[in-house]
C-alpha cells in the first residue's frame, strides 16, 4: 500500500524541496535558461505535481491535456520568488507515478519558460528540471499544394526558436485511421506522427494526414511548451465527388431536382433526379461509379419523396399543372381531375408558374400534404400556396403566400406535463413585404388556429424519438444551431419562444440542413451549406459529426465551387454510410455531385522528417 509524506517549502531559488527529518522527501531542482532576458523576465516559479498512471511529460509539453484536466490531477504545488516561498508537497504519494512541471512566470503571470520530469519512487534522487523558453506560434498555409501548414515559433521576446519540436494530432470521423507505418493511431479516429519535427530558424512546415475516408476532420497543432494551447482548425478531405451534368433549364421551371427513393426490401437508397423536364434518372453507386436508370416524364417541375409502407420512400414527378406521375415502382397516384392547379381550362393569364414545392409529413395523426407555391398572371403577377393530398388530388388554398422553406413534425409540450406532435411549416423571409422567416403550426383546436413564431432561415427537422426543429440562433459566441421544442399553449396562439434541447456552433446560418450517418458510429450527423462572403461563385459547406472533440461536435468547414441549390443524404451503395449529395450550378450549368463516404482515399500526404 502506498503512503504519503510531507516536505519542506523551497529553501533556495530553484531548489524545490529538501528532506524533512528521517522521512523520504520529493526533491526537485529547477534550472532556468541562462539567457539574460529570459532569466530576468521570470518573476516567480511554480512547481506542480500531478499524479496519474497515464499522464506523461509529453502530454503536458504538447498541450494534449487541457488546463481543467491538469487541475483535476494536481496534488501539490510550491511557488517561489527571490524572497518568498509558499506551498508544500504535503500529500504527494511516495510510489505513484508523478509528473512534475516547473513553470517560470512573468510579471503578469505569462509563461516565460517551462520544463518537466517524471518520478515514481521519491527515493530515486533529485528530479532535475531543465526549463526552456516558451514558444509563441503563428500558423499560415504553406502553399505547397500538399496541404502543408507553416508554423513559426518565437520566444517571449520575438526571437526565432531553433530546434523547437512541432507535431500535430488529427481527429477524424469514427472508423477512420492513418497508415500504421508512418503514424501512431491513438484511438478510433485519432492519430499523430510517430516523431515530432523541429524548427529551423524558427520555422517548419508540417503536413497533417487526413482521414482515410471522405469527410471532415480537425487538426490540433502541437508545439513544445507553447505559451497558449493552439486552437483546433478543421478541413474536409478532398471533395472528389462523382458528378452528372443535367440539361440546362433556361426558364428556371424545375424547382426541386432530386428526391431520395428507398425500397422496403433494401437498406440501400436511390436518388431520383430530373435530368431534364422530360426525363428522370434513378442514381445508385456501383464499383465506385454512378449508375443511372432512366424514366420518361412530361413537363416535370419537381420530384418528391412520399413515405410508403414498411419504410418505403416512393418518388413522384409533378408537372407544371400539378399532375403526379409515379417513378420507379412508386405506388399508384390518386385519381384526380386533370390540371389540379388550374381553375377551369387553364386560361393563359391564370396558368401557374411553380416557385416552391414542399412535402409536409404526417404528424400526430394529421395526414401529410404537398404545398405548392405558385405565381399567376402575366401583366399583374400574384402568388398563392395550394395544398394537395399526397399522390395527387384536388388542391385547396392556404392563408399565406410566403416562400416555403421546410416542413416537419414538432413536439409541443403541454401544461399537464404531456406533449403532442404538431405538423409544422417553415416559411422563409419575404423581402417584398419584409415578412421575417417563421414557423407555423396548429395550436389547440382546429387547424385554422395556428401559432406563428419568427425564426431564422434554414430550419430543419432531425429524426428522433422526440420530434424537434433545428434552428440557428445568435449569442456571444456567434451562430449556434439549436434543437428546440414548442412551449405549452398557455391559453393563446402566441408563444414566448421555444425550449432549447441541444446546441452546437456553426460558422453561419444554414440555407439547408440534411441529416445522415456519415461515419462508422451509426449516430446522426449533419451537413449544411450557406452563402459565402463577398458573393463569390461558390458555396460554403459545413459538416458536424455526433462524435465530440473537446466537448463539442467535430465539425469541418470548406468551400464548394458552384452555387448549391439542394442537398441530400442517402446510402447509394449499401455500405451502411450515407453519401453527401449536392445539386449545384457551375457556370450556370446544373449538375449532381455525390461524395461516396465509404470509399477509401489514397493517402498522398508527405511524411514530415523527424527532429535530427
Amino acid at each position: 500500500m502506498d503512503d504519503t509524506f510531507d516536505s519542506m517549502r523551497f529553501v533556495a531559488w530553484f531548489v524545490v524541496v529538501a528532506a524533512c527529518g528521517d522521512d523520504p522527501s520529493l526533491r526537485v531542482s529547477v534550472n532556468h535558461p541562462t539567457d539574460a532576458r529570459i532569466h530576468d523576465a521570470i518573476r516567480r516559479t511554480t512547481v506542480t505535481v500531478y499524479e496519474s498512471a497515464t499522464l506523461s511529460c509529453t502530454d503536458v509539453e504538447f498541450g494534449d491535456v487541457t488546463d481543467d484536466e491538469l487541475s483535476a490531477l494536481a496534488v501539490a504545488e510550491v511557488e517561489t520568488t527571490e524572497t518568498i516561498s509558499s506551498g508544500s508537497f504535503s500529500g504527494v504519494s511516495r510510489l505513484d507515478h508523478k509528473v512534475i512541471v516547473a513553470r517560470g512566470l512573468g510579471i503578469e503571470g505569462e509563461l516565460i519558460a517551462a520544463g518537466c520530469a517524471e518520478v515514481d519512487d521519491v527515493e530515486a534522487g533529485v528530479a532535475v528540471i531543465e526549463t526552456i523558453p516558451s514558444a509563441l506560434a503563428t500558423i499560415t498555409e504553406a502553399g505547397d499544394l500538399m496541404g502543408g501548414i507553416l508554423i513559426t515559433t518565437t520566444d517571449p521576446f520575438s526571437r526565432a526558436l531553433q530546434g523547437r519540436k512541432v507535431s500535430w494530432r488529427t481527429f477524424g470521423p469514427s472508423g477512420t485511421s492513418a497508415s500504421a507505418q508512418h503514424y501512431e493511431n491513438l484511438e478510433d479516429g485519432v492519430w499523430q506522427p510517430k516523431s515530432p519535427s523541429c524548427t529551423r530558424d524558427g520555422e517548419t512546415t508540417i503536413h497533417p494526414a487526413p482521414p482515410n475516408f471522405p469527410g471532415g476532420y480537425a487538426v490540433r497543432l502541437r508545439v513544445s511548451w507553447s505559451a497558449a494551447r493552439i486552437p483546433l482548425f478543421t478541413r474536409f478531405t478532398r471533395l472528389a465527388a462523382l458528378s452528372q451534368a443535367f440539361s440546362p433549364d433556361p426558364a428556371g421551371a424545375i424547382v426541386r431536382r432530386c428526391a431520395v427513393r428507398r425500397d422496403a426490401s433494401a437498406t440501400a437508397s436511390g436518388l431520383v433526379c430530373l435530368a431534364s423536364r422530360n426525363q428522370a434518372l434513378d442514381f445508385s453507386l456501383a464499383g465506385g461509379a454512378l449508375t443511372a436508370q432512366p424514366a420518361p416524364t412530361s413537363a416535370a417541375v419537381a420530384v418528391v419523396s412520399i413515405p410508403g409502407i414498411n419504410g418505403r420512400l416512393d418518388t413522384y414527378a409533378i408537372d407544371d399543372l400539378g399532375n403526379w406521375s409515379g417513378l420507379f415502382g412508386a405506388a399508384p397516384v390518386n385519381a384526380t381531375t386533370p390540371n389540379p392547379w388550374c381553375p377551369g381550362t387553364c386560361d393563359p393569364d391564370e396558368k401557374p408558374t411553380p416557385l416552391d414545392i414542399q412535402v409536409v409529413p404526417s404528424c400526430g395523426g394529421v395526414p401529410g400534404v404537398l404545398l405548392a407555391r405558385l405565381q399567376r398572371g402575366i401583366a399583374t403577377k400574384t402568388t398563392q400556396i395550394l395544398v394537395m393530398p399526397w399522390r395527387g388530388g384536388p388542391a385547396g388554398t392556404t392563408m399565406t403566400d410566403a416562400p416555403i422553406a421546410n416542413a416537419g413534425c414538432l413536439t409541443e409540450l403541454q401544461e399537464d406535463g404531456g406533449s403532442v406532435i404538431r405538423q409544422a411549416i417553415v416559411f422563409g423571409e419575404d423581402e417584398s413585404d419584409r415578412t421575417p422567416s417563421l414557423v407555423s403550426f396548429p395550436c389547440d383546436g382546429p387547424a385554422s388556429k395556428r401559432c406563428n413564431l419568427p425564426i431564422t432561415d434554414g430550419a430543419a427537422f432531425p429524426p428522433g424519438d422526440e420530434p424537434r426543429m433545428l434552428i440557428s440562433t445568435f449569442d456571444a459566441t456567434g451562430t449556434v444551431l439549436t434543437s428546440v421544442v414548442a412551449r405549452p399553449t398557455e391559453g393563446g396562439t402566441m408563444r414566448e419562444g421555444l425550449i432549447e434541447r441541444t446546441r452546437q456552433p456553426a460558422a453561419s446560418p444554414p440555407q439547408e440542413i440534411v441529416f445522415g450517418r456519415f461515419d462508422a458510429d451509426n449516430d446522426l450527423d449533419l451537413f449544411w451549406y450557406f452563402a459565402p462572403p463577398f458573393g463569390r461563385n461558390s458555396t460554403s459547406i459545413q459538416g458536424a459529426y455526433a462524435r465530440e472533440v473537446d466537448g463539442v461536435p467535430l465539425t469541418a468547414l470548406d468551400r464548394f465551387e458552384g452555387i448549391i441549390t439542394e442537398a441530400h443524404a442517402a446510402d447509394l451503395d449499401n455500405d451502411q454510410l450515407d453519401e453527401i449529395i449536392i445539386v449545384a450550378n457551375r457556370a450556370a450549368a446544373p449538375g449532381l455531385h455525390v461524395v461516396p463516404m465509404g470509399t477509401p482515399l489514397a493517402d498522398n500526404t508527405p511524411v514530415d522528417p523527424p527532429c535530427p
